[in-house]
């Protein structure tokens, strides 16, 4: 969404556990695998992002939990 912030412009708010993902996969080489991998590691700790035809990792978000009714 245009609107949303990409919270890979401000890391260091990021909680603990996102960071260590984001170090992870920063010594990895951008393919579209390492992305998967990157998103699936980010799901676990409560967050998403997209990647582009570039293999490039943007539109870092919390993913929203709540349920509704």
């Amino acid at each position: 969404m245009e609107n949303e912030i990409d919270l890979f412009e401000t890391p260091e708010a990021l909680p603990k556990e996102v960071q260590d993902v984001l170090d992870e996969f920063a010594e990895m080489s951008n393919c579209y695998l390492t992305c998967q991998f990157l998103v699936l590691e980010l799901n676990k700790v409560g967050y998403t992002c997209d990647y582009g035809l570039d293999a490039i990792p943007h539109s870092l978000t919390k993913i929203n939990l709540e349920v509704r009714k």
